[in-house]
């Protein structure tokens, strides 16, 4: 009784979930589809049909109603085939290639540049680039990382690959030279500091560069590099403009 007397939106919601395959493509009487449900649910134990104990005035208000409401079950039958559509789709190869090579490239470690000024490397700070063309002067503002302690220093100590750089204190790391011109990395602190002729706090030439090391100390690790110290310290004080 509950599938004869419920609504038609409601009975198309069961008779799909009890048979999604199979559903009428034009209007069928309730009784029917009432009866089609039954056998799927119970077998072929209804043979035959369960629907003629009911009351002939119900069945006749029922196949009126399916007259009249012809409508109702056509918007269900277009709900379902919309939900199919809807339905979750197997993902293109394309789509799942792309998306490993979007994990891959961004799960890559890059190592950040050098700044030539500080000798830093420092992610996630924004790093300038100074360009300067073939027959380009450097900036002006270069002048205050000129070496001032050229006693402590052998003459050698800063020479470049491009002339122009020659006397700076820079980190060779951070420059890149070629025949059409030199790139000078300069990370965004000490890149606030330059415009105004201000010596950046933890520039190699704010008395922070210290020289290099001999050839037999090039690949110590650090536990080697400890032993060899006649110094350790456990804080460092850094001298600050």
């Amino acid at each position: 009784m509950y599938l004869l007397n419920t609504s038609d939106v409601d009975f198309a919601r069961e008779y799909i979930n009890l048979l999604p395959q199979s559903f009428p493509s034009h209007a069928l009487p309730r009784p029917q589809l009432v009866e089609v449900l039954l056998k799927e649910e119970f077998g072929d134990v209804i043979s035959e049909p369960s629907l003629s104990s009911l009351p002939s005035s119900d069945i006749a208000k029922e196949r009126k109603k399916q007259t009249r409401c012809g409508a109702p079950l056509s918007d269900a039958w277009e709900a379902r085939e919309a939900y199919i559509q809807t339905w979750p789709q197997v993902v293109p190869k394309d789509t799942v290639y792309e998306s490993l090579n979007a994990y891959y490239k961004g799960s890559q470690w890059t190592m950040p540049p050098v700044c030539c000024v500080c000798s830093r490397r420092q992610h996630g700070v924004e790093v300038h680039n100074i360009v300067l063309n073939a027959n380009e002067e450097p900036p002006d503002c270069l002048t205050i990382l000129r070496n001032e302690d050229e006693a402590l220093f052998p003459d050698d100590e800063f020479l470049f690959a491009d002339p122009r750089l020659n006397g700076l204190v820079l980190d060779p790391d951070g420059l890149q030279v070629n025949a059409e011109q030199t790139t000078l990395y300069v990370c965004h602190p000490c890149n606030g500091y330059l415009p105004w002729f201000l010596m950046p706090c933890y520039a190699l030439a704010n008395r922070l560069y210290r020289g290099r090391f001999p050839e037999e100390f090039q690949d110590l690790r650090w536990i080697e590099e400890r032993v060899c110290a006649k110094f350790t310290n456990t804080a460092v004080v850094t001298r600050l403009y």
